[in-house]
């Protein structure tokens, strides 16, 4: 949502005397409530409100949902007794909506600098040398790839934001996902599309979480048997917690482990892949990206979550391709990971590096000390991009990929340096 902070009213039959004050002045989204009634008999307890809140204000109408309310205490006011509450919606919407209007054929969403990951490759004859330039945009919008899956068709490309000062006018390009829905879906579905994708997309950014700066959606809404409406044109949608692990700096190509020129043939396989495989990696995925985006986590903390999500991850993908997990050590486990990613070829190195990190894993979980060979923080530095790079590449090659990119090297060989092996 735009930046605002306004009075705004409810509509809600079942709200009784309610003001309010909408809060958008961050990237969370709050509203505080005021009511005359005692919210924790108006609830019956359950604070929560489970059915669309719509608010109305100069900025026309939004529908609030899906939230949680926390009370922070009354008698605000001498003349009378007032109950305050915090309501935190998972979303607002733009527009009003009544529950069963609540789903959606289309959703788009930009990505901070995506330009930089759909950065083409092309030959400059003049030079003999290959250039980077960004894709030429010369119309509103320049779709560069379409692709099909089962779900849903999926766009994306460029397109040009005009930006105004009181001086200039700057012209940006700015990357866009479009998703047209082949069946209607809840805004909870319409987020877990969302987060598939921008998972995907996090596996050849090796060192950002996208970051989402905007989401549209738009429907097919049916008003009464007699008559139909199109809502043609997007509606913005505001999703919480959408970027909690993302950071607002936006994508460097430099920090982009394959762009899309580097996998533009082979996307369309591996993105089917990726939807087959999605539901079966889901937890390690979720683990992984808390270790390796969360800010201000220790460095032990940080490398035991990513050992753990290395373990659940070569599992999970163990059962997909086989239907069983079978038993055998995190030792082994790693070392086929490194073996198969052809990061660490001296079989004994291998050994000693996955032996070592389970040790340490041990150590830092348990706190049992047994004077046993453990990273220090130091080399905790080296060893964790090694194993942010493996968790990334064993996914891709499970989905397809044809020829693994790695900078994972110089870590490698700083890391044996300092185990003198």
């Amino acid at each position: 949502m735009k930046k605002l902070l306004e009075p705004v009213f409810i509509e809600s039959a079942d709200m009784g005397k309610v003001s309010a004050l909408i809060n958008s002045m961050n990237d969370e989204v709050e509203c505080q409530l005021l009511y005359q009634s005692d919210a924790e008999t108006l609830f019956e307890g359950n604070l929560k409100i489970n059915n669309p809140l719509v608010v109305h204000g100069t900025f026309g109408y939004r529908t609030c949902l899906n939230g949680s309310l926390l009370k922070n205490g009354g008698n605000i006011r001498e003349e009378g007794s007032y109950s305050i509450i915090k309501f935190m919606p998972n979303y607002v919407i733009e527009g009003k909506y009544k529950n069963e209007q609540l789903e959606f054929d289309q959703v788009v969403f930009c990505i901070q600098d995506f330009s930089e990951w759909l950065r083409m490759r092309r030959q400059e004859s003049k030079s003999g040398e290959e250039e980077l330039t960004v894709v030429s945009v010369s119309r509103k919008n320049d779709t560069i790839n379409k692709l099909s899956v089962d779900e849903f068709d999926l766009e994306f490309g460029l397109n040009i934001n005009i930006e105004h000062s009181k001086s200039d006018t700057y012209f940006r390009n700015k990357g866009f996902v479009k998703v047209k829905l082949k069946e209607k879906k809840s805004l909870g579905e319409v987020e877990e599309i969302i987060t598939k994708l921008r998972y995907f997309l996090m596996l050849f950014i090796e060192y950002k979480m996208p970051y989402i700066e905007e989401v549209s959606v738009s429907n097919y809404v049916e008003i009464n048997s007699d008559e139909d409406y199109f809502t043609n044109q997007p509606k913005e949608l505001y999703v919480r917690n959408l970027n909690v692990l993302s950071d607002a700096q936006g994508i460097s190509l430099g920090g982009c482990l394959y762009t899309f020129p580097d996998i533009q043939e082979q996307f369309l396989d591996m993105l089917k892949e990726w939807l087959e495989l999605y539901d079966e990696i889901k937890l390690p995925l979720d683990k992984f990206a808390y270790a390796s985006y969360t800010k201000e986590i220790p460095i032990d903390s940080r490398f035991k979550e990513t050992v753990i999500a290395l373990e659940s991850l070569h599992k999970s993908v163990e059962k997909y391709k086989n239907g069983k997990i079978e038993e055998t050590s995190l030792t082994n486990r790693l070392k086929d990971i490194f073996q198969q990613l052809g990061m660490i070829e001296d079989e004994s190195i291998r050994e000693n590096i996955a032996k070592k990190c389970v040790k340490t894993r041990n150590f830092y979980s348990h706190l049992i000390d047994k004077n046993e060979d453990i990273f220090n923080s130091y080399e905790m530095v080296e060893i964790i991009p090694i194993l942010k790079e493996a968790f990334t590449n064993y996914i891709l090659i499970n989905i397809g990929i044809e020829k693994i990119n790695s900078r994972a090297y110089m870590q490698i060989d700083e890391l044996i340096k300092k185990m003198k092996i």
